[in-house]
């Protein structure tokens, strides 16, 4: 039985990306929900979930968690700069025992983390190309591809790829 930690905004974050990874990991498996405020959080699509703790909290249990993931959305963006979100991100790309994973637009929070140096990657680009330039000043290596996994860190690039990225997830818990 594997300890999980998703990591979400408050409001707005993407219901399918959360969602979708929670349905290919629920069986046998703890999942916690994180976010700044505990109590309930609401997706752009109007998802409901319940936060149960928060990043100084997740951040005091990290290797409690077998697997670290950050759902995107727009309001994942107030994750990008955020000290606690990048020490998370740090201490489990660290740990080869712990997959971590983001989705969409919370791949950013991955790359300012400076995890992403030099890993095969993908996540969300807006038409202005403004994230693909922080992934590549990260020293990313950015792939235009769903998901893509890199030793024990998986991408993924938007809603559409949720379900994939919740198996590749999955497939790598079960080989750690």
């Amino acid at each position: 039985m594997a300890k999980i930690l998703f990591i979400i905004a408050p409001k707005n974050f993407r219901d399918e990306e959360l969602l979708e990874p929670i349905k290919a990991l629920q069986t046998n498996n703890t999942i916690s929900i994180c976010s700044f405020i505990k109590g309930q959080c609401t997706g752009s699509l109007g998802a409901m979930i319940a936060a149960d703790i928060t990043p100084k909290e997740a951040l005091a249990r990290i290797t409690e968690y077998h697997a670290v993931i950050f759902v995107g959305g727009t309001g994942s963006s107030i994750y990008h700069n955020d000290a606690v979100a990048h020490e998370i991100a740090r201490k489990a790309a660290a740990n080869p025992k712990q997959v971590l994973a983001a989705i969409c637009w919370a791949v950013v929070t991955l790359a300012k983390a400076g995890v992403l140096a030099g890993k095969q990657m993908t996540g969300w680009v807006s038409p202005t190309g403004e994230e693909k330039k922080i992934f590549t000043a990260g020293k990313a290596k950015f792939q235009d591809k769903d998901v893509v996994v890199d030793g024990h860190i998986v991408t993924a690039n938007g809603p559409h790829a949720a379900h994939e990225f919740g198996m590749e997830i999955k497939k790598l818990l079960e080989s750690l």
